[in-house]
């Protein structure tokens, strides 16, 4: 009697592991389907936050899932491959997107009656900027190493977008180092 009931606590507590994963699996799809629907390149800055958030949520289903082959494991492991790559290809367009249209150079500093909240206001873009930016180089370069070689249109894809990364990084050098500049004086 006592094993039965050993027995049915491990059962219920594996269907509850399989109910989790599948309830974070289903917010993901949900947080998925709102990007894919809403996402603009040309203010992309919202929803590059979006996306990285839902890669740790993703990434983390795929360390929830147990190795031990269920009747759910399997569905819940295929579902989470299948909105991996889903993801990813959407993100890989989205970024070449964004790159182009949406991330325009660095404000031009105007002179005179420009207000400090305004500048307080350009600096905190500029840093958010090139946060989402260094984290997109990052994700690009974790695609890349788990990336098999014979996926060459991938990697080449990662390389284009690697060096429109870089090229938005320069053209926000400038406004970089003033933000910074600015933050030295009194």
């Amino acid at each position: 009697m006592l094993r039965r009931g050993n027995l049915a606590s491990l059962v219920a507590a594996e269907a509850q592991k399989e109910a989790n994963i599948a309830a974070n699996l289903a917010k993901c799809l949900s947080i998925f389907a709102d990007l894919y629907s809403s996402a603009s390149p040309e203010n992309p800055h919202l929803y590059l936050s979006k996306f990285f958030t839902l890669q740790q949520l993703i990434e983390k289903a795929d360390v929830a899932i147990p190795t031990k082959d269920g009747d759910g494991t399997k569905e819940n492991m295929e579902l989470r491959k299948i909105l991996a790559n889903e993801t990813q290809s959407w993100f890989l367009n989205f970024l070449g997107d964004a790159l182009e249209i949406g991330f325009h150079g660095g404000s031009q500093e105007k002179k005179g009656k420009e207000s400090a909240a305004r500048v307080v206001e350009q600096n905190n873009h500029i840093a958010s900027t090139l946060s989402q930016l260094k984290q997109a180089n990052e994700w690009l370069d974790k695609l890349r190493s788990n990336s098999s070689l014979e996926k060459s249109e991938l990697l080449e894809t990662i390389d284009r977008l690697k060096q429109k990364v870089y090229a938005c990084l320069l053209v926000h050098v400038d406004s970089a180092a003033s933000a910074l500049e600015s933050r030295k004086l009194p």
